[in-house]
């Protein structure tokens, strides 16, 4: 039932999708749709939050590859996004339509998906910084920054969805150098500064 309303969600709007419509291509009635999820946006609750929680067990996954160096683990956790974008198109669609949460019942399980991105990135990089011996107050310029980045990388995604003719290799290396190139120099401690 979750992954016909995934399908059905991604393709279309909200408003647009019938409970009716989802229970016949999933083959149930319309009633046994509510006694599991209690509404239409129960059911979508449902999609996002599924959704969500794959994507961030696979970010966990490549965040505890503590052998590799940080911008390799970076440059995986921004695969592992967009092969689950193009693995996923109608979840992300659901999750991120144009690059940010429609709201409504979908609000809560995007922003979970995204706080969640953002701890780990923000993790990473906190621990890159104090690997090179960045002070903690400085360091804990990552969790803002890993913020900006996760954000950077849903609109990415989503742009990449409107123009799926593009490798996902080049999406997650268009956003590696946008990101690790400037960060490099802020983990090793050197800030840009305005010169007034």
């Amino acid at each position: 039932m979750i992954a016909v309303a995934a399908r059905l969600f991604g393709r279309r709007r909200f408003e647009e999708v019938s409970m009716e419509e989802i229970a016949e291509a999933a083959g149930v009635t319309k009633p046994m749709l509510y006694s599991y999820f209690g509404s239409k946006e129960g059911l979508f609750g449902a999609v996002a939050e599924l959704a969500g929680s794959q994507l961030r067990e696979r970010l966990r996954e490549v965040a505890a590859l503590g052998d590799l160096p940080p911008d390799q683990r970076l440059w995986r956790g921004l695969l592992v996004v967009f092969t689950f974008v193009e693995e996923h198109r109608d979840a992300w669609a659901i999750l991120y339509p144009y690059g940010g949460s429609m709201g409504g019942p979908m609000a809560d399980a995007a922003g979970r998906g995204q706080m969640a991105m953002a701890e780990l990135l923000g993790e990473l990089l906190a621990e890159t910084a104090a690997d090179e011996g960045v002070s903690p107050e400085a360091a804990r310029e990552s969790a803002a920054l890993a913020h900006a980045l996760t954000a950077a990388t849903i609109a990415s995604a989503s742009w990449w969805l409107r123009h799926p003719d593009e490798p996902k290799e080049l999406q997650a290396l268009r956003i590696m150098n946008l990101t690790w190139m400037g960060f490099g120099n802020l983990l090793e401690g050197r800030f840009w500064l305005p010169s007034d």
